[in-house]
């Protein structure tokens, strides 16, 4: 197989994850809910992430991502919280981020 065509195929093998979630929530996440992705830098996925959610530096929920590196965090209120993403030989990601009471949020987190 030749270099692009190798490349191409990679890409596409590391994208479908993401192309899955976001096809089987056609781009809307439900009220309340936290919806993402854990990937490394080679956009592979990362199973096993802790993910935690945190509203004014307190814990209010935390789960692992799956398989295939997705994750969904339900019964969350509108407003404001931090995403943290952990996972041993990976520096932690962050991100800030605010609920909407009509739509959750559907993140991408590259580690």
């Amino acid at each position: 197989m030749r270099p692009r065509a190798l490349s191409l195929v990679l890409c596409l093998f590391a994208l479908t994850p993401l192309l899955v979630l976001a096809q089987q929530h056609q781009g809307s996440v439900p009220p309340g809910e936290i919806r993402g992705i854990a990937r490394d830098t080679a956009g592979g996925a990362l199973p096993g992430v802790s993910v935690e959610v945190r509203q004014a530096g307190a814990l209010v929920q935390r789960t692992v991502s799956a398989p295939d590196g997705t994750f969904i965090i339900k019964g969350l209120k509108p407003g404001r919280y931090t995403i943290v993403l952990l996972l041993a030989g990976f520096a932690p990601e962050q991100r800030e981020i605010t609920l909407a009471a009509a739509h959750g949020s559907l993140e991408a987190f590259t580690m």
